[in-house]
């Protein structure tokens, strides 16, 4: 069950399991079999690599779950529903996400539904993705939030890649780790 707790609106499936790193570790050696059937010559080279590999993924779930316990806020809101598998490997809840449909902005009534939602809960943190530019709605969320007249929220942005495209510049082995790291920097830097 991938369900969101205490969220206020209906959500497609979150297809961003390799934000999980158990679900990344399963894709790793899910690779590895099926390359020793392929070529089965080299098997011990296969093994040997995933081995390490996995080692690294078990190091970047430790360090990540390091740098987040002692946040006590543990609530975000996320760009778009890509953070289920991430906030449930790190310990944190999503409060729901401003674009439901990818690519379009979210209407006044959800933007005005969000923002209630974010000052019951008094969530700050609004994770943004570097793939898109223009936040306009996270921008206007974070400004109402900061704007109410009741207990303001200071809310800040958080850059969170979902690993969903990239440079082609940035490819290589160390791509899925490095932006993984630079997640959890980010919202270890904006979460209290």
């Amino acid at each position: 069950d991938h369900s969101k707790e205490g969220e206020d609106h209906d959500h497609g499936i979150d297809p961003h399991a390799w934000l999980s790193v158990r679900c990344a570790k399963k894709m790793v050696e899910s690779i590895r079999d099926e390359l020793k059937v392929l070529d089965p010559g080299h098997a011990e080279g296969y093994d040997s690599r995933a081995a390490a590999y996995l080692k690294k993924l078990d190091k970047l779930e430790a360090d990540g779950k390091a740098m987040l316990a002692p946040k006590e806020e543990k609530w975000i809101l996320s760009f778009h529903e890509s953070l289920g598998y991430f906030g449930e490997t790190y310990g944190l809840k999503i409060a729901g996400s401003i674009q439901v449909d990818p690519g379009r902005e979210p209407s006044n009534d959800t933007l005005q539904k969000i923002i209630k939602n974010c000052q019951r809960r008094k969530i700050r943190v609004i994770a943004v993705e570097p793939q898109f530019s223009n936040h306009t709605s996270a921008r206007v969320i974070r400004d109402a939030l900061r704007g109410l007249k009741e207990d303001p929220i200071d809310a800040v942005f958080a850059e969170v890649d979902p690993l969903e495209t990239c440079d082609e510049a940035d490819l290589g082995p160390d791509l899925y780790e490095r932006v993984m790291r630079k997640n959890l920097t980010e919202l270890a830097r904006a979460l209290r």
